[in-house]
């Protein structure tokens, strides 16, 4: 049992990022019972350890209270102090401190829900009282879309070049371009680039994708329009390429986020359930969620039940604990997804083979509209959680096993903990994001990260945060 005690964690928050099937282990080893979820096993852990504590108090106090005998060289001892004042005067003055039996007294046990819904749920654990939050801010409804080409105004050009978009990705090239047939190429379609050059694979293999420098957003933003009219010729594609955080990224990467999204929670699962579960790992102050039940399978979009905890390493603490591991329910087809964005703004990708003309990809972005947290067609994504350990040369480790779905250019934003990937094809970007958001997790930690397309209309960049850190919810 010694040996048992020792392979516990010391800390509680160590304790619950451990395995169902370590935790198992650990329980059959001190001869505790096994069965149960994650976070029944969690609980009989808790009791085992504290009951090991109480027991080993009594022996630290018996050693402490044996006399030892005095060394050779002590010195005599003293002489005897004044009596001591009378007991009364020693009680009213220094009450005398509470006894060990008395410290060791055992808190009362945590209240439970029972939740019958076709399978166990763990017991509620160490659930602070929900905090008040005031209810989303009322915002007014955004501006119209700017004009695609700004007016060649001095003060209509500062703004247009603040945030620094210069570079464009062009795709769909052919396989054997080179920097030099690349800008020939491109040449009535970006008449002022500045810097071209191929992206390719560690092998030296093209990616049929390449990135081209201009001297201003602006005129890059010409190119794009240019590139996809056909200048560059046929089914050549362009979008900005993404090396500056828009105030919506930052919301989606702020390092301080306590909000999490829950994706794949079953429809017959109450709110108070999810609090019970998410409240295992820390205090959980609200829980809603995007689409009512109700309106899931009769059209309604997936839901996503949106969990905000009361501080962002119980969020961590979570998302590294459930995310692709737990169920609600035995029979519910998929694990749940833990993410740092809301999933359910993504929109439906292109048929494969390119999404169509370029001239409908235009077309569809105008008539659908831009979605908060990403661009369907985008050929990039933004992830978002990284460790802060994590270097530049780490990121690309991370995609080593995707092959040729792995990105062709990761630019670092290393204050937010965060990362643009390019990828040769939206089709590859998509995928990147159903595989890896919520269950990729880097080497040395626990906690996965999200992914998510990332935009790629410069018209329609927001100016400002949404506030509150991202922290902001959809409503109840």
């Amino acid at each position: 049992r010694t040996r048992a005690m020792a392979s516990i964690p010391e800390t509680a928050a160590a304790r619950k990022a451990l395995k169902v099937s370590d935790i198992r282990a650990i329980l059959d080893a001190v001869g505790v019972d096994s069965s149960g979820t994650k976070p029944v096993l969690l609980g009989k852990l808790e009791d085992h350890v504290a009951k090991q504590t109480s027991e080993a108090a009594p022996a630290a106090d018996a050693d402490a209270a044996e006399p030892q005998p005095p060394a050779a060289d002590a010195e005599p001892p003293a002489a005897p102090s004044p009596e001591p004042a009378p007991a009364e005067a020693i009680s009213e003055a220094n009450p005398p401190p509470p006894t060990s039996a008395r410290a060791r007294e055992p808190a009362p046990e945590p209240a439970t829900w029972e939740v019958d819904r076709g399978s166990p749920v763990p017991p509620r654990m160490d659930v602070p009282p929900p905090v008040d939050v005031p209810p989303p801010v009322e915002v007014p409804p955004p501006p119209a879309p700017a004009p695609l080409m700004p007016p060649a105004t001095g003060d209509d050009d500062a703004t247009w070049e603040e945030m620094g978009e210069c570079k464009i990705i062009v795709a769909n090239l052919p396989p054997d371009a080179t920097d030099l047939s690349l800008a020939t190429m491109i040449a009535p379609a970006a008449p002022d680039a500045t810097a071209v050059k191929v992206l390719r694979a560690a092998d030296g293999t093209s990616r049929r994708t390449a990135t081209v420098v201009f001297a201003s957003e602006r005129a890059a933003r010409r190119a794009v329009i240019a590139v996809d009219a056909g200048a560059a010729g046929a089914g050549v594609a362009a979008e900005h390429h993404r090396e500056v955080a828009w105030p919506s990224d930052e919301d989606d990467c702020d390092v301080a986020k306590t909000t999490i999204y829950v994706a794949n929670v079953p429809t017959s699962i109450p709110n108070e359930a999810v609090a019970q579960v998410m409240g295992t790992y820390g205090g959980v102050a609200r829980v809603w969620r995007n689409v009512e039940p109700a309106a899931v399978g009769a059209g309604g979009d997936k839901p996503i039940v949106g969990v905000t905890m009361t501080s962002r390493d119980a969020a961590e603490t979570c998302a590294a604990a459930l995310s692709g591991v737990y169920k609600f329910e035995e029979s519910q087809p998929h694990t749940v997804r833990v993410t740092w964005c809301d999933p359910s703004g993504e929109r439906a990708l292109p048929a494969a083979g390119g999404g169509g003309g370029v001239g409908e990809k235009r077309k569809r972005e105008v008539e659908d509209g831009a979605q908060d947290g990403g661009d369907a067609l985008s050929r990039q994504a933004l992830m978002c959680g990284l460790p802060p350990t994590a270097t530049e040369s780490d990121l690309a480790t991370y995609f080593a096993a995707d092959g040729d779905d792995a990105p062709c250019k990761i630019v670092f934003l290393v204050p937010l903990r965060a990362a643009f990937l390019t990828y040769a094809t939206p089709e590859a970007a998509a995928r990147a994001v159903a595989t890896h958001s919520g269950t990729l997790r880097p080497p040395g930690t626990a906690v996965p990260v999200t992914l998510r397309r990332a935009s790629t209309d410069i018209t329609r960049r927001p100016k400002t945060r949404a506030g509150g850190g991202g922290d902001g919810d959809g409503g109840e």
